[in-house]
């Protein structure tokens, strides 16, 4: 299977009792993207469900449906409501800001953090409520929902300077100043 040039392969996993269960790896880069069942207290297998929030925007759309084929049950949030209904996926709009978030992250094992106020310009005020802010509480609201795992993504816009910089890795200092607020 190859989206987006992107190569994945199922990897099986066994268990001490001889089951096997699979999970997800990326070809390209080795990477583990995470399985799509887990074993329950009576050896059932149990889908995992999954919440993606930014999901309409172009990380988002391209993580929602890997998630699928790999089994995932997923949940999706995002601004863009027209996008959302293409997803293929229960969508909820909801500002992760000022909603009561409890209802959104009930249930789900994994949450795939992709949203933030992504913007040239704007007021420090609003990026710190988006993107900081709105990153707590959603942590809280997983921390109160027993989530296993909060997955955060942040931006390449840290390392952004007024010259060039090749081949950085995370390893490199981000750029001081930062280009925006945004970063």
């Amino acid at each position: 299977w190859q989206p987006d040039r992107r190569r994945f392969a199922a990897c099986a996993l066994s268990r001490p009792g001889g089951e096997t269960a699979f999970t997800w790896l990326s070809v390209t880069t080795g990477g583990h993207i995470g399985g799509c069942v887990a074993w329950g207290r009576r050896d059932h297998m149990v889908i995992r469900r999954a919440l993606v929030t930014g999901a309409t925007g172009g990380l988002g759309r391209t993580l929602v449906p890997l998630l699928v084929t790999a089994g995932y049950d997923v949940r999706a949030t995002g601004r863009d409501v027209a996008i959302g209904a293409t997803l293929g996926v229960p969508f909820v709009r909801a500002d992760l800001v000022n909603d009561r978030l409890d209802g959104l992250v009930e249930g789900i094992d994994c949450i795939f953090h992709l949203a933030a106020l992504s913007s040239q310009w704007g007021r420090p005020a609003a990026f710190e409520a988006a993107n900081v802010a709105a990153t707590r509480r959603l942590l809280a609201a997983a921390r109160g929902a027993c989530a296993r795992r909060f997955v955060f993504t942040s931006t390449p816009s840290i390392y952004a300077a007024s010259r060039d910089r090749l081949d950085l890795t995370e390893r490199d200092p981000a750029a001081q100043p930062f280009a925006n607020d945004y970063a």
